[in-house]
């Protein structure tokens, strides 16, 4: 386990909180990600975490390093597997959605992960991608208070332009962003935007060119 999920695993309980204490915040993700999320088939969503976001979005299956976290998952109903993006635990063309959210900025090698999730997918499957844009209000806020951020002091963080030139050169094509959390709260819950550059959350639809 890497240093980045002790810190997870550690402080569980206190992340899965921040869910409830900043509810418009999550609901403006979901939001932006339900725009982009296909119906139906066998979906994953690596660092799936405490199953927040798979509950609401209906995806069964989870990836987790952080046993603490894993296990709050599983209370939910995911089925939750230990493992790491760079080395996933899944035959070829197993997935026919993959889901990765606010976790690429935690990743060792964030390259091979994008030629493992291509790996998994099924011919014309979609991976859904969601960062926190490092450009952003947002994303500049938490770039210069990540050194006191227990959680994101290990954290290297990626622009939307970065992260389009990283799927490109991993084999995936966009089909259509769209971005939320404008500015650096949310006290109420914000409509999704399609594009990138406003917004501190940003989701990527893709699917592989080849």
């Amino acid at each position: 386990m890497n240093e980045s999920a002790m810190i997870f695993d550690r402080h569980a309980q206190e992340y899965d909180r921040w869910f409830d204490l900043h509810d418009a915040a999550f609901q403006s993700e979901l939001l932006a990600l339900r725009k982009v999320m296909p119906d139906g088939g066998h979906a994953l969503e690596i660092g799936v975490g405490t199953g927040r976001f798979a509950l609401a979005l209906n995806i069964q299956t989870g990836l987790e390093p952080a046993e603490g976290m894993a296990e709050i998952a599983r209370s939910r109903g995911i089925h939750v597997i230990n493992g790491f993006a760079e080395q996933l635990p899944f035959h070829d063309s197993s997935f026919d959605t993959v889901v990765m959210i606010t976790v690429l900025c935690f990743l060792k090698d964030p390259e091979n992960a994008l030629a493992e999730i291509k790996r998994i997918i099924k011919p014309n499957g979609v991976f859904v991608l969601a960062i926190l844009d490092k450009e952003s209000p947002l994303g500049k806020m938490y770039q210069q208070t990540k050194e006191s951020n227990e959680y994101f002091r290990n954290a290297n963080f990626f622009s939307a332009e970065a992260c389009v030139k990283l799927l490109d050169k991993a084999g995936f094509a966009i089909e259509e962003s769209w971005q939320t959390l404008f500015g650096l709260t949310a006290e109420d819950v914000q409509q999704p935007q399609p594009g990138y550059g406003q917004g501190g959350f940003v989701v990527f639809k893709t699917i592989c060119k080849y």
